[in-house]
C-alpha cells in the first residue's frame, strides 16, 4: 500500500526524545565529493520535518488507568497544539504539505472536544536515514528512511462507561524530496511512504 502522504485525525505536539539514526550519504554524481556542508542539514531537517509529520495532531501523551482517561485538553491547551502544528507545517513543507498538515491538527482539536474520545500521543523510534542523494546543482535533495511509528488512543463504550485503549504500531520506509530555499531553509515538497513488514491496516 502506497501513498503520498499519511493523515489520521488525532491532535498536536509531541516532543520525540532518542532517535536512532544511522546515515549513508551518496553527494550528486560523486560519492563523497559535492556538496558535504549540506548533507547534515538536510538530514536534521528531514528528522525534523518527519518527527512534525508523524506526531503532529495526534495529541499530548497519556493513558488510561483503571479506567480513568486523562482530563479532555482545555481551550487553552488545544490552542497552543495548534499554534504548534500550523508552524511546523510553514516551517517544514510546501504548501499542499502543509494544508495537509494544519487540516490533521484542525480536526485533533475538534476531536479533542469528544468525552468519549481521548487522543494520547504519537511518536517515531528506530529511525534509519538510509541515503540522502543531491541532484547536480545540489537545491534538491531527496531522502529515503525507514522508521516505526505508533500512536495512542482510548474510546469509551457508549452506555457501558468501559474505555478501550488503541496502541497500533507500524513500520514504513519514505521517500522524501526536499528543495534548497533562497533562505537557505530546506522544504518537504514530496512524501512518498509504504508500509513494511507485513504492518499497516
Amino acid at each position: 500500500m502506497r501513498r503520498r502522504s499519511r493523515i489520521i485525525a488525532a491532535g498536536a505536539l509531541v516532543s520525540v526524545a532518542a532517535l536512532a539514526i544511522s546515515l549513508a550519504v551518496v553527494l550528486g554524481g560523486a560519492e563523497g565529493t559535492q556538496f558535504p556542508d549540506l548533507a547534515a542539514q538536510v538530514r536534521d531537517t528531514f528528522t525534523s520535518a518527519l518527527t512534525a509529520w508523524e506526531t503532529d495532531g495526534y495529541g499530548s501523551p497519556g493513558t488510561v488507568e483503571n479506567n480513568v482517561p486523562p482530563p479532555l485538553p482545555t481551550a487553552a491547551e488545544r490552542a497552543q497544539q495548534k499554534e504548534a502544528g500550523y508552524a511546523d507545517a510553514e516551517r517544514y513543507f510546501d504548501p499542499s504539505l502543509a494544508a495537509q498538515l494544519k487540516d490533521r491538527v484542525d480536526r485533533s482539536a475538534t476531536l479533542q472536544q469528544d468525552p468519549n474520545q481521548r487522543v494520547l500521543g504519537a511518536g517515531i523510534e528506530n529511525l534509519d536515514i538510509e541515503s540522502v542523494r543531491f541532484d547536480d546543482s545540489g537545491s534538491s535533495a531527496t531522502i529515503v528512511a525507514t522508521y516505526t511509528h505508533w500512536a495512542n488512543s482510548a474510546q469509551q463504550t457508549p452506555g457501558t462507561g468501559l474505555w478501550t485503549v488503541f496502541t497500533p504500531s507500524n513500520d514504513v520506509r519514505v521517500t522524501v524530496t526536499m528543495e534548497r530555499q533562497s533562505s537557505g531553509d530546506w522544504v518537504v515538497t514530496d512524501y512518498l511512504g509504504e508500509f513494511i513488514n507485513g504492518t499497516g491496516p
